[in-house]
């Protein structure tokens, strides 16, 4: 099971600056910033995660300190710090904080990864980045496979927090009716992966997805992801299509996104 942040890493370093204190004071903006002035940030108030063709990786991070004892003048040069230390540590620049804004205490900053990898290593994830493999989206739904091989499953046993992961609706299992009666091959065809079409809403099943252009992503964050020069293809039951390029990671189970850059 892929482990939940319940905010970007960078957010809960800062939360600690309330016992903690540093240094004061903004840096100006960067030279990119001053050079385009044009916002990666935009009206952006929602955790967001921004994938590109070329690896990089741009992730908007929000959060609103009304009624914290956070000072928020500090937290700039903060980021600042925590990304010198990672770049430090890597030997080269592989992220950098490309805007920051305060409105009233809430606060957003937008940071520029070169990859995927140390998307995660600075945030401490496991979200997966792959090219779509059917048999890894099924290996999440092995546990499921095996829970209801019978019609009746016996809650104290089996994990509903993972069936959820797996895209079963939980009311029907907290009510005993997944499967339904008298119907042998039920439980089989219920723990079969699935997809949701992001044009026609059909219900597509993962092993009949092998289009090799296409990309995966699995995450458990609560976060929009945000596919730049490219669009959704499938998403799970655990994601929720906002346009064509954009979905929504619910943070209630694993998401997978299947999207395609159009080059």
């Amino acid at each position: 099971m892929i482990k939940k942040l319940k905010k970007p890493l960078i957010f809960t370093l800062i939360s600690l600056m309330a016992i903690y204190p540093v240094g004061c004071g903004k840096k100006e903006k960067t030279e990119e910033e001053a050079t385009n002035n044009v916002s990666v940030m935009g009206d952006v108030t929602e955790n967001t995660v921004k994938l590109s063709p070329n690896g990089s990786v741009v992730e908007i991070s929000c959060e609103d300190y009304n009624g914290t004892d956070v000072d928020i003048s500090t937290l700039q040069d903060y980021i600042n710090k925590e990304l010198e230390d990672f770049n430090t540590k890597k030997g080269t620049t592989k992220a950098s904080l490309l805007e920051y804004s305060e409105d009233n205490k809430f606060v957003k900053a937008a940071i520029q990864y070169n990859d995927f990898e140390s998307y995660l290593e600075f945030n401490m994830l496991n979200t997966e980045l792959s090219v779509y493999k059917a048999d890894r989206v099924e290996e999440l739904f092995d546990a499921v496979k095996t829970a209801t091989k019978t019609d009746a499953i016996d809650k104290a046993d089996v994990n509903l927090e993972e069936l959820a992961e797996a895209g079963y609706d939980i009311e029907d299992l907290e009510n005993g009716t997944l499967g339904g009666e008298g119907d042998e091959d039920a439980s089989a065809t219920d723990a079969v992966a699935t997809f949701t079409d992001a044009v026609t809403n059909d219900i597509v099943a993962a092993s009949d997805i092998s289009d090799p252009s296409y990309m995966m992503l699995i995450t458990n964050e609560d976060s929009n992801y945000v596919i730049n020069s490219g669009h959704v293809v499938y998403y799970n039951s655990n994601a929720i299509l906002k346009n064509s390029n954009t979905v929504y990671s619910t943070g209630n189970g694993t998401a997978i996104i299947v999207f395609k850059y159009d080059f």
